[in-house]
């Protein structure tokens, strides 16, 4: 597992290398992981700053800021080697890369 994830950034731009099926998903069962840890963390922020909000206090919002600027981060710097190891996955089944353009 971390040697597919571990491969999944090392080949983050490299569009004609091969990837085989755990190559691919256990990268999205760990990015899958990773945002339900910072949601749900965002979840318990959000709650806890609402509750403060509601007692009269300013608790807790600079936390929630900062989950949702971590979530934002993470989001976008997954976008680059998603897409290349989705285009080696579908140049392994026979496809051109271009197809992911399609989806």
């Amino acid at each position: 597992m971390f040697e597919a994830y571990k491969y999944y950034w090392e080949n983050a731009f490299k569009y004609r290398a091969t990837s085989t099926r755990a190559d691919f998903w256990w990268p999205v069962l760990v990015n899958f992981i990773i945002f339900v840890i910072l949601y749900f963390l965002l979840a318990i922020a959000g709650f806890a700053s609402v509750t403060s909000i509601m007692n009269g206090y300013n608790r807790g919002v600079g936390f929630l800021i900062f989950l949702l600027f971590i979530i934002a981060v993470f989001a976008i710097a997954i976008i680059i080697p998603g897409i290349a190891i989705c285009v080696r996955r579908v140049r392994d089944t026979g496809l051109t890369g271009w197809t992911v353009l399609v989806f």
